[in-house]
């Protein structure tokens, strides 16, 4: 493929233009085919569906109050007007350090020694 040319460039974001609203519009029907039927979610049948339907519910939920929450606090952190703090070399390593150590290392082995530790469940394999 050669170089193209101004008027092929743009002609190319012409046609990209009218594929977005087709594919917007042809979204909601393809996330929307799974929710009907005798295998639907949204359609719980017995009594374990149901509880299984209320806890997917929950879920949806508190993740997205979690997700709402985190997001506004992280747009505050762009928009409020606080002066950078002035640290030294030495702070900003120290700084780093407990970062690094303390959530990318602690975290992932605090938990993977927490799953080590319990027993299997019965049954298991």
């Amino acid at each position: 493929m050669g170089l193209s040319t101004g008027i092929q460039r743009a002609c190319c974001r012409w046609v990209n233009r009218l594929r977005r609203p087709a594919m917007l519009a042809t979204a909601p029907a393809l996330l929307l085919a799974g929710c009907g039927g005798e295998m639907s979610i949204l359609d719980p049948s017995g009594p374990a569906a149901r509880s299984q339907y209320w806890v997917w519910w929950a879920m949806l939920i508190v993740s997205l109050v979690v997700s709402v929450a985190l997001f506004s606090l992280w747009l505050y952190t762009f928009w409020r007007k606080a002066p950078p703090p002035e640290r030294t070399a030495q702070q900003e390593h120290r700084i780093m350090l407990r970062w690094v150590l303390g959530v990318a290392w602690r975290c992932p082995s605090s938990a993977s020694c927490c799953c080590w530790s319990s027993p299997p469940p019965p049954g298991a394999a």
